[in-house]
């Protein structure tokens, strides 16, 4: 699948003006009447607000077919807080909802506790994704083209920070100790652990990494040469390319099989003390193992192999994509790699700041004794992997997530759960009814959930309708009487609907109808009935 989709010549029409400030104030107007009533679930909202911002901005970044590097950057630095926004806000409402009840004494109290943290994150995530969907209505950006185009930009930022953080974590748990990068101690060890470790014990891990990395490297460089091309005919009417596919081949098991046994060899040199392998495997062939292990000579071969060969192989793809790529393809790929490396460069010299602020933020939310806990396994791990591999890693899966939220975004879109022609505001109708119907399980006032179904009735009609009207006859159009009659009507649809729930809720609180279970198998029927009958018209 090609990653340089050109998506502003793929956007759909813009929603009118009017619409677009109706369904605006509307929806946010239905947000911020759930957090009025809902307590304990604003700040979230407004960090996952934040995220869902960036989400809208990358997304729009995507698709400018101007200044495409620098759009494309930034839009791969955004892909990073739309996720810690969301996972924020949800993690955020757990807290602050387990900070204010525990400790809980009793079965009953710890239950209560599970349905409120449920019900306010439902609340919190509604809010959220009704918030982005307004973000995304406003200009009608989602189509599968530009959510396509925003998938890759992600992937590619993600490849830097996610390749320095295994680099890093791979060197601290191997060398157990805090590391850091520029220092002279890292460069020491990492140095002395590849070439001259210690001659006291056996390093057969490391040596089998060595070996899987250099039989990787060259059937790598020997994939992408031409190989087959340069030998030809070898003068008796046959070729010899059957011999290129067995080295292939070899390289390939050799490169599997080291692998496996650098993972054993790994396993058994950490959980066995160097004097135990000696009584186990005898002092003439431990003494042979270590010395192999330890040779100088035979790790720098490897280690040329590796470098040499990874060389020939990314400058043989290098010339590959050159020839077989435009310029502007070739830039549009720049961007996203910078915003990775930026991503990796200020994870690396702002790590310590940010681990310390994570732990001190989440820490002293917790109640005991799970604060003492956190504290002392949040500190072991940064004392044995140190903070850029923690923020590297961390920056990764977060992109990670990101590119799996667009992935899920992007199988909606084409599957028609979520309309094509208005995405932004089918995501943001569907927020606000979840976020009405978790609220509806606090008791929340009965009017207050109303509203909400209104709300949520007129960002969908309103949304569509001036989506429709845009790509027709132009954003700019003298729509506004037409758009005002429309949302009369709409408002008036919703209100009557509205009136007659609230009528039957009233009924049922008087007692007027008898509350049986017939009633209710009646109740849930005429609505099923109602489902399929506006399926069916549809």
């Amino acid at each position: 699948m090609s990653t340089d989709i050109d998506t502003a010549n793929h956007r759909t029409g813009t929603p009118t003006r009017t619409s677009t400030v109706l369904s605006l104030v509307i929806g946010l107007a239905v947000v911020g009447l759930l957090l009025w009533r809902v307590d304990l679930v604003l700040a979230p909202v407004l960090v996952g607000s934040a995220g869902a911002l960036c989400f809208a901005a990358g997304l729009w970044l995507v698709g400018l077919d101007r200044w495409v590097p620098v759009a494309r950057g930034l839009a791969g630095l955004l892909a990073l807080p739309v996720t810690l926004g969301l996972l924020v806000a949800i993690l955020g409402t757990v807290l602050l909802i387990a900070s204010t009840v525990l400790p809980v004494d009793s079965q009953a109290g710890l239950s209560l506790l599970s349905l409120t943290v449920i019900t306010k994150v439902g609340v919190v995530a509604g809010c959220v994704f009704a918030v982005l969907g307004i973000l995304l209505g406003v200009r009608n950006i989602v189509d599968e083209e530009s959510v396509t185009a925003y998938f890759w930009v992600s992937v590619q930022t993600a490849v830097v920070p996610g390749i320095v953080g295994l680099f890093l974590a791979t060197g601290a748990i191997l060398t157990q100790q805090e590391l850091g990068i520029g220092g002279a101690g890292f460069i020491d060890d990492f140095v002395r652990w590849v070439f001259v470790p210690g001659r006291l014990q056996t390093h057969l891990g490391t040596v089998f990494l060595l070996v899987a990395l250099a039989a990787a490297a060259l059937r790598a460089a020997l994939d992408a040469l031409p190989v087959a091309e340069l030998i030809g005919d070898s003068g008796t009417g046959e070729t010899d390319h059957w011999r290129i596919s067995q080295l292939r081949t070899a390289l390939q098991i050799l490169a599997f099989g080291t692998a496996a046994l650098c993972g054993v060899a790994f396993l058994v040199e950490t959980i066995r003390r160097p004097i135990e392998l000696q009584q186990l495997l005898g002092l003439g062939l431990y003494g042979t193992l270590t010395d192999l292990s330890t040779a100088p000579g035979l790790r720098s071969l490897l280690v040329v192999i590796i470098v040499a060969a990874t060389g020939i192989w990314l400058g043989s793809v290098g010339l590959q994509r050159m020839a077989t790529s435009s310029t502007r393809a070739a830039l549009r790929r720049t961007g996203p790699f910078v915003a990775g490396g930026l991503i990796t460069v200020g994870g690396i010299a702002f790590g310590r700041p940010i681990v310390e602020t994570f732990i001190s933020e989440v820490g002293w939310r917790l109640p005991a004794p799970f604060d003492e806990v956190f504290f002392s396994y949040a500190t072991d791990v940064v004392d044995f992997f140190g903070p850029p591999p923690l923020v590297l890693t961390a920056a990764f899966l977060l992109l990670g997530m990101t590119v799996s939220f667009l992935l899920c975004f992007r199988l909606a879109v084409f599957a028609g759960y979520l309309s094509d022609e208005s995405a932004g505001y089918s995501l943001a109708s569907g927020g606000l009814f979840v976020a009405a119907a978790f609220a509806g399980t606090l008791a929340t006032e009965a009017w207050v959930l109303f509203a909400a179904l209104v709300g949520v009735f007129f960002v969908w009609d309103m949304g569509r309708y001036g989506t429709t009207m845009g790509s027709e006859i132009g954003r700019h159009a003298s729509t506004r009487d037409a758009e005002l009659v429309h949302a009369g009507g709409t408002l008036g649809v919703g209100l009557l609907g509205v009136g007659a729930a609230y009528g039957l809720q009233r009924l049922l609180a008087m007692g007027a109808v008898e509350q049986t279970p017939v009633a209710v198998i009646a109740l849930v029927g005429a609505l099923a009935g109602i489902i399929f009958l506006v399926t069916a018209l549809r």
